[in-house]
């Protein structure tokens, strides 16, 4: 009666490593564009990677290969945004934004270091 217990812990132990292996390699590919949180869309995409990591990791009612299906098929997704808006300036405004000034010959601006809520 007890196996199926171990059984589950080491099935969430197993899980948790190999997601954190994928996770690993992940960020190494992705590099400071996720890990930096440069704008909304790097920012949003961080917390579904770690949503995806910890559900494949932890939930032993999902089952892996569709999470890993479903996560590889968001990564690809992240590099094709990714590739594109460095070829369209239009995409890239509306993946990144516009950066705001904050400061200008030296000195603050103060108006603009609202809109940022710094």
């Amino acid at each position: 009666m007890t196996s199926q217990p171990m059984e589950d812990i080491l099935m969430s132990l197993l899980r948790t490593f190999v997601s954190f292996i994928i996770l690993s390699i992940t960020t190494f590919l992705i590099g400071k564009q996720i890990n930096t949180h440069n704008n909304h869309f790097t920012f949003a995409m961080s917390i579904i990677i770690g949503s995806f990591i910890a559900n494949m990791g932890f939930d032993l009612k999902l089952k892996f290969l569709p999470m890993f299906a479903s996560f590889a098929f968001l990564v690809a997704i992240h590099f094709l945004l990714a590739s594109t808006a460095l070829k369209s300036r239009r995409l890239r405004k509306w993946i990144s934004g516009r950066p705001t000034v904050i400061m200008e010959k030296g000195k603050l601006l103060e108006a603009n270091m609202k809109k940022v809520k710094s």
